[in-house]
């Protein structure tokens, strides 16, 4: 009962707001006497009353007019005006002039004059000097420029005759003269009050969209409920349309906003706004909200939408009548919804009533007051502001019931656990924390093997580095768990230095004779298993690597091979203990300045295919590391000469051991041969596109991959 009071209070209070203010002078037949008026005690008053007119005509303050003044009331536009019982047309220009008498005791004294909002374009003369104006008003749509400002003008009278003279054209609009009370008042006074109504907006403007982020947020959150969504983006409209209708000068501060902008937004926002607040009220109560308001509501916005959207102000301006009619109805409509949804006691149906009836009172007197029936205001931003706090109440009995039914629910399931037999509460005690114990040492499994992931990323080249030197060449590497036991190695060893020893009478003397050639090492390693024990190989792997080849400076294919050999079996001590873990590795060194290219392997072959001719060169038939006890093994090295085209592949046995295919056979190293004869005159690209689909294809998505897959493939030119 305490709501419906407040909102009463609330509606008084705006009716009394309303009403015609206490008697005060008017101009009578362009003179407005203001000797008896006292701007100590009353600081402003409104020139309203006669006005001197001379339609078509721009008179300075200097010259005499030609014709006599027809006297029009003022605030009023020009199109309520009848001259020679002609009404005037919407379009146009003419000459305003009031002479205001007042007490000499206000001679020199600062006053200020308030101008509000002029269609389209103005030029303001006091005392025969021009203040300023809004736009710049000519004789023609063309030589006009509109604005839409407000601005306070401060002036000293010269004498107790004050004369203010306007020049106002309007080509742009359908409601052109001074529709709006222009005020006289102190200085002080009138800057304040237009300052306070510049802050107003903001705050409101503000309000309006931390309240519009929120509900975003509320609908982020729960998408289920589109009521948020659709009152979000209701405010955010509103508070720009009451960025396009405030005081404050938007295009001093943004020059592209132009005045075609400014009216285009007051249109769309107005125009969008009503349908959107009709799917926030559809989205709320959808019984009693019939679905074919919307579907009207559709038909009558998306046209003129798209009339404001395309077409010029003077144009989509003449819809506006049309449309306040419609918002009327709407009003009505969305008034009988509330009223059935409170009278089926719906929840929050009637707080949702009193906040309506706030904003719909207030866009009623926002249409009245822009059809000047009535000199107020615009406080539909205000209605807006009542409005959400009755959402917001609506909202917190929402989130307050929802909380109570948890809690009921809680006290229910605590009251059902409580009669459960100890022993099961028991079992289920251990087997949570059974399930809690086993998930924590998985969840810390997988993280390690996730780090385990990165380190060996990390430890593994670029292969868009490695196309710097070998461009014509593709890496198809596919691990079977989160880390692998395959990997590669590549590197660049720069030019050495050599030197000749030779005997002089002085001693030793080493005699420099040149640089090396630069090689280019390139590496693909099969380790013993795969998942985190192959991982842990391949570090050991890169690292012995890195170390022969960067660090000892062997570059020799045989010689690498035998000392990995020997530094694998010296790592993890295995002619002490019954350790077998190895690799299998194929290693190329590549000397393009002679033109060659050594080949070492362990178990793996080297596929290379010259003059057509696909050649596999058997490796060693010895491991590194592993099962025998020699640590003296020779590798064999074999020189290629690759002083025409050449292109060789380097392969884990993972590809041809796969399963698959019809029969769930494995691939094979002879189907691997041929498909690797059948792509070597494709781009290298292509060549791997067609190993990735082979690959798929002959798993046909049933069949798990059983090891770590590596290929790679070069074409040297």
């Amino acid at each position: 009962m305490n709501k419906v009071w407040v909102y009463c209070i609330f509606l008084l209070l705006f009716v009394m707001g309303c009403q015609k203010a206490e008697k005060r002078p008017k101009a009578v037949k362009g003179y407005l006497d203001l000797r008896q008026w006292s701007f100590d005690q009353q600081p402003e008053i409104s020139l309203n009353g006669q006005w001197e007119f001379f339609w078509q005509k721009y008179y300075l303050p200097d010259q005499n007019p030609s014709v006599t003044p027809a006297y029009v009331k003022v605030p009023s536009a020009w199109t309520k005006y009848t001259i020679d019982q002609h009404p005037l047309p919407d379009k146009g220009f003419a000459t305003y002039r009031l002479r205001v008498i007042l007490d000499t005791s206000q001679v020199n004294q600062p006053l200020a004059i308030n101008v509000r909002i002029i269609q389209t374009a103005y030029h303001l003369y006091v005392q025969g000097k021009y203040l300023g104006g809004s736009g710049i008003p000519a004789t023609s749509a063309q030589a006009t420029h509109p604005e839409l400002h407000a601005r306070v003008y401060t002036f000293e009278p010269r004498s107790d005759t004050v004369e203010v003279l306007l020049h106002v054209a309007c080509f742009h609009n359908n409601s052109g003269g001074l529709s709006r009370a222009i005020e006289l008042g102190r200085t002080d006074y009138l800057t304040q009050n237009f300052q306070y109504s510049i802050y107003v907006d903001f705050l409101l403007m503000g309000s309006l969209f931390i309240i519009a982020l929120y509900h975003f947020s509320l609908y982020y959150f729960r998408r289920q409920n589109l009521a948020p969504i659709y009152f979000g983006l209701f405010c955010l409209i509103v508070a720009l349309r009451l960025l396009a209708l405030s005081a404050f000068n938007v295009s001093a501060h943004l020059s592209w906003v132009t005045y075609e902008y400014i009216q285009k937004a007051s249109y769309l926002t107005y125009y969008v706004g009503t349908f959107t607040f009709l799917l926030f009220i559809r989205s709320l109560f959808t019984e009693e909200f019939k679905r074919v308001v919307i579907k009207i509501a559709t038909v009558v916005v998306v046209p003129l939408t798209a009339l404001v959207v395309l077409s010029h102000n003077y144009i989509y301006n003449k819809t506006l009548p049309y449309y306040q009619l419609f918002s009327l109805l709407v009003i009505l409509y969305v008034f009988y919804v509330l009223t059935l949804a409170a009278i089926r006691k719906k929840s929050g149906a009637r707080t949702f009533l009193l906040g309506f009836v706030a904003i719909a009172v207030t866009i009623v007197n926002d249409i009245l007051h822009a059809n000047h029936t009535i000199d107020t205001a615009h406080y539909a931003p205000w209605g807006l502001f009542i409005f959400v706090l009755a959402q917001a109440v609506v909202l917190s009995g929402r989130f307050s019931k929802a909380f109570i039914r948890a809690e009921d629910l809680t006290f229910e399931l605590n009251d059902l656990n409580q009669s459960l037999e100890q022993k099961v509460k028991d079992r289920t005690q251990s087997l949570d924390n059974t399930r809690g114990e086993l998930q924590r040492k998985n969840d810390n499994i997988t993280a390690s093997i996730n780090y385990a992931q990165r380190i060996q990323n990390a430890m593994l080249p670029r292969w868009a580095k490695v196309q710097e030197d070998l461009p014509e060449s593709f890496l198809m590497f596919h691990p079977k768990d989160l880390v692998s036991g395959d990997f590669y190695w590549f590197a660049k060893t720069p030019p050495e230095p050599l030197y000749k020893e030779t005997m002089t009478f002085d001693g030793v003397h080493r005699v420099f004779k040149g640089l090396t050639n630069e090689k280019l090492i390139l590496a693909a390693v099969d380790c013993t298993g795969h998942g985190v024990p192959g991982a842990f190989m391949s570090l050991i792997g890169n690292n012995l690597l890195n170390q022969i080849i960067l660090e000892q400076k062997i570059v020799a294919a045989d010689v690498v091979l035998h000392e990995l050999n020997v530094h694998v079996k010296q790592s993890l001590k295995q002619n002490e203990t019954h350790n077998r873990d190895g690799m299998d590795i194929t290693l190329v060194v590549i000397d393009q300045q002679q033109k060659t290219m050594d080949f070492a392997g362990a178990q793996n072959p080297l596929y290379c295919i010259q003059n057509e001719e696909l050649k596999v060169i058997k490796g060693t038939k010895s491991s590194i590391g592993g099962r025998h006890h020699n640590s003296d093994v020779l590798y064999d090295s074999c020189r290629i000469s690759i002083d025409h085209p050449t292109t060789f592949y380097m392969a884990s046995d993972g590809f041809q051991d796969q399963f698959g295919g019809k029969d769930n056979k494995k691939f094979m190293v002879r189907r691997f041969r041929k498909l690797l004869y059948e792509i070597h005159r494709k781009p290298m690209p292509e060549q791997k596109e067609i190993l990735e689909q082979t690959l798929s294809e002959w798993m046909q998505g049933e069949y798990e991959q059983i090891d770590d897959i590596l290929v790679i493939g070069v074409k040297l030119s």
